[in-house]
């Protein structure tokens, strides 16, 4: 079954890469390191259209934050039984809303400091811009560890499906 359309798995990978070469690789300042933050930006910006005008799985939602998709999506992993047609749960939306605010204000801090004279060498920026680095850093950690968790627990494909697009049922 399809779960993940093509272009919500390149920019799942575009915000890894991203992300894994900026802050661990690559210098503050350096052209590549100014470049994939634009392309995170970009990126953010796709993800952010798709979210209202993709297929079903991609598209943002508001009621998953509901208490009621939260109740049912405890009951069903104490049972158990993940649905496997679904995207993300609740716990995935928030997640996903906040790693596209922190890139967006990320970004944005980013090009303050280089691409603004008035901006430069700010120190609140710069304590912004790390904050976010290092808190984009620790909902990674959350992801991956979710994921992990989720597939052994729920006993369903979480890692193959963003590289596939499917899900066996």
């Amino acid at each position: 079954m399809k779960v993940w359309d093509p272009l919500l798995r390149l920019l799942h990978w575009i915000f890894f890469v991203c992300f894994v070469l900026n802050y661990w690789v690559l210098e503050t300042g350096e052209f590549w390191h100014r470049a994939l933050g634009l392309l995170a930006l970009t990126a953010v910006f796709c993800r952010f259209f798709w979210g209202f005008y993709g297929p079903a799985n991609a598209r943002f939602s508001i009621k998953a934050l509901s208490k009621q998709h939260w109740v049912s999506h405890f009951y069903h992993v104490k049972k158990r039984q993940i649905d496997p047609t679904t995207g993300h749960n609740p716990f995935g939306y928030l997640l996903l809303y906040l790693v596209i605010i922190f890139f967006t204000v990320l970004a944005v801090t980013g090009l303050l400091l280089e691409e603004v004279d008035y901006f430069f060498g700010s120190d609140l920026l710069e304590l912004i811009h790390g904050t976010l680095a290092d808190s984009l850093f620790v909902l990674a950690c959350i992801h991956v560890t979710a994921v992990f968790v989720m597939q052994w627990w729920g006993k369903i494909a979480l890692l193959k499906p963003m590289l596939t697009g499917k899900r066996k049922l």
